[in-house]
């Protein structure tokens, strides 16, 4: 797990009667099995505001620090939030984050960045609120290198029909990639696979317009981000009703995983739920426990907490279907490479169906729920 991408979503800027000319140009395919920028967020003031000594405490230990990052396949990220305004006591929990903050950076990740984000002002317009994010990551996990070098081998085969291309090939080559770490680093595998060579990352083209340019379908597709919010939600059996039928809704509410006597999208919602809460209750209590690229068990239970608050709003009773595509990787990730990390008793296969279930209805509508939605999407890009 996971299994490999199907197919590849890059722009072949060359036909296949052309490939073997002057300046064959191929786009990486998307990124594989990643680990995507990490990122925690602090609400908090500008550090001057709050008073000095607050970042100079004793280094955080496992046994007293939630860690918090974020991993996917996707742009997914997650967030530690928490809030200081002018005349606050500094509290433990905000002072425990912040001191986090300080720990991951004190580590130098790989990537690593932070930024400050003004939100909210008083009325002479001085900044009373901003936004601390720190990220760091991109870098492409063990199988993430393998899928992008079998991407690259299958690519050879299935455009040039054979197993290693001449030198004059190879030196004509190069890759167009937008500027995503972690799609720059799965250009640089593909490449070396196909070319059965090093490939150096100096070869790679960046291409601002890889990125994607969905502006025109903005509103079209927050239409249908709410649709689903809505249809996730939904508790009238009329409006439940209406979109029983739609692509891909009877996988998920026939999963075994949802009661019989609520067979719904909220059904399904509320059985996700459960098994996260399952889970967070399944983590290790020891410190000593080794996970992937050194993560901790306090991070871990962090990025896992923070996600499950955000997934479901207790105070609306409602559940945020954006959530589920970093639901369905963080369940990936952590089968492949955690697994330590969770006690015996908890079977991750009941999440990992459901989460699989959800995310796929939801990234493949995210241009449209019917075939005749998806077409008007295409039209306005």
């Amino acid at each position: 797990l996971p299994s490999p991408p199907s197919s590849f979503q890059g722009q072949q800027q060359a036909s296949p009667n052309n490939l073997l000319g002057h300046n064959f140009v191929s786009s990486a395919p998307p990124a594989a099995e990643v680990q995507t920028p990490h990122m925690m967020e602090a609400m908090v003031l500008p550090v001057a505001s709050m008073g000095s000594g607050i970042l100079d405490s004793d280094p955080l230990s496992n046994n007293n620090a939630d860690h918090f990052h974020s991993i996917s396949g996707g742009v997914s990220s997650s967030a530690v939030n928490f809030s200081v305004r002018t005349g606050d006591n500094v509290n433990k929990s905000v002072l425990t984050s912040l001191k986090l903050m300080r720990d991951v950076l004190a580590r130098h990740h790989e990537g690593l960045k932070v930024q400050v984000k003004p939100r909210a002002w008083d009325d002479e317009g001085n900044c009373i609120e901003a936004l601390l994010v720190c990220k760091w990551g991109g870098w492409l996990t063990e199988a993430g290198h393998k899928q992008s070098q079998m991407m690259g081998r299958h690519f050879l085969r299935r455009i040039f029909g054979v197993n290693e291309l001449s030198r004059i090939q190879k030196s004509q080559y190069v890759a167009q990639t937008n500027n995503e770490r972690r799609v720059i680093h799965t250009a640089v595998e593909f490449s070396a696979a196909m070319l059965g060579e090093q490939f150096d990352e100096k070869r790679c083209i960046v291409n601002e317009n890889l990125l994607g340019k969905t502006l025109g379908a903005k509103e079209h597709m927050a239409a249908t981000a709410d649709k689903i919010k809505r249809m996730f939600n939904a508790k009238d059996p009329a409006e439940i009703e209406s979109y029983m039928n739609l692509p891909g809704i009877s996988n998920i509410v026939n999963s075994p995983v949802v009661p019989d006597d609520c067979r719904t999208p909220r059904g399904a919602m509320q059985a996700m739920r459960e098994l996260i809460e399952a889970l967070c209750q399944s983590f290790s209590h020891s410190s000593m426990v080794k996970l992937y690229r050194e993560e901790s068990m306090a991070l871990l239970r962090q990025r896992w907490t923070n996600l499950l608050n955000s997934f479901y709003q207790k105070k609306t009773d409602t559940f945020d279907t954006t959530k589920i595509p970093d639901i369905f990787d963080y369940v990936s990730y952590d089968v492949c490479y955690n697994q330590r990390a969770f006690s015996n008793q908890f079977d991750m296969y009941p999440l990992f169906t459901l989460a699989e279930a959800l995310s796929t209805f939801i990234s493949d509508g995210e241009f449209g729920l019917t075939p005749s939605e998806k077409r008007v999407s295409a039209t306005l890009f």
